[in-house]
């Protein structure tokens, strides 16, 4: 990865304050879970899913508001928690 700056990224300066007051009104606003994951950017994308010792190809499909995530793996559904798994992109 490279590190950079906002003002590399954005060709904008930015003030501390603004980032700030910015970042605490995100921070403290109620997503719904849509909202959620329409804004997780690698929902629909293929990945490998590790379980224990055992990598699965899965299709990332969504996440429910307890933290499960739902994949599609050879065709059929499947759901998993986090405390139980990896992934790679």
């Amino acid at each position: 990865s490279i590190a950079t700056t906002m003002e590399q990224a954005t060709g904008k300066r930015f003030s501390v304050e603004e980032v700030e007051e910015k970042l605490i009104e995100n921070l403290l606003k109620n997503y719904t879970m849509e909202e959620y994951c329409a804004r997780l950017g690698y929902m629909g994308k293929d990945c490998i899913l590790l379980v224990g010792d055992e990598e699965k190809r899965v299709k990332l499909l969504s996440v429910e508001s307890d933290g499960a995530l739902w994949v599609e793996h050879n065709g059929k559904r499947e759901k998993y928690y986090s405390a139980e798994v990896s992934l790679r992109f």
